[in-house]
């Protein structure tokens, strides 16, 4: 699959409609979504003519008693990229693919430590991961409810494009990425690899076998790079500073 970006650089409103309906009247594009429904084997979610291989979930957005905003990372960006997009009316709210659930405890163990995920029981090491040492001191179901729950939806919303993608020929995740997670660590506010998650999901459902990882972040990729580190069938391009 193509993993297509248009926010690489300043795009003005007539620019970024241009370039979806380009997109959308693509005849790879008409060929997946041309009227007939399709059914998304992860989710059970029927695609109809209209709606794009864009996935995004209001559930994605990170609100903590607005103490996330002592953290430089932007916890509710993938909000404000949907509803630029839609108040650019470049896309309808009911052209997104919405996130249904979390993935399970055995799609999670494909590539998680037990002991791991077991360890984000406790608040203090959701804390260390996310670099907010004030977790710390708040009981673990909340910060499950409102740092682990976005994160496991959106950690599904990445796996959910990367079988778009195949089926599609591009999709996008309005969230995810998060490229400081391994299999068994976090860091960086990143606390699941959903890369490496999203790898072992396409293969297991499709007949992919080699992949190639594209990270542009300013970081080194460390997380996925551990993970994939002894995978003959990848290739990792990493631009960081």
């Amino acid at each position: 699959g193509v993993f297509v970006c248009l926010f690489g650089k300043s795009w003005s409103k007539s620019a970024l409609q241009g370039r979806v309906s380009l997109i959308l009247q693509s005849p790879k594009f008409k060929r997946s979504f041309g009227g007939a429904k399709q059914r998304m084997d992860i989710a059970q979610i029927q695609l109809t003519s209209g709606r794009v291989p864009i996935v995004y979930s209001s559930k994605y957005n990170i609100s903590f008693l607005k103490l996330e905003n002592c953290h430089p990372f932007d916890s509710k960006k993938y909000m404000r990229v949907h509803d630029y997009l839609v108040s650019w009316k470049v896309l309808k709210d009911q052209q997104f693919v919405d996130v249904p659930c979390i993935p399970s405890d055995d799609q999670l163990l494909a590539v998680h430590a037990r002991d791991y995920l077991k360890g984000l029981q406790h608040s203090r090491n959701v804390a260390l991961y996310t670099e907010m040492a004030f977790l710390a001191v708040f009981p673990n179901w909340l910060v499950k409810s409102r740092v682990l729950m976005p994160m496991l939806y959106a950690t599904y919303g990445s796996m959910m494009a990367a079988k778009l993608a195949v089926d599609c020929g591009w999709a996008i995740n309005l969230s995810g990425g998060y490229h400081h997670a391994s299999s068994d660590r976090g860091g960086g506010f990143c606390i699941f690899s959903d890369i490496a998650l999203a790898v072992a999901h396409v293969r297991r459902c499709t007949a992919v076998k080699k992949v190639m990882v594209i990270d542009l972040d300013a970081h080194q990729g460390n997380g996925h790079e551990r993970d994939l580190a002894n995978d003959p069938d990848k290739f990792i391009l990493d631009m960081y500073n």
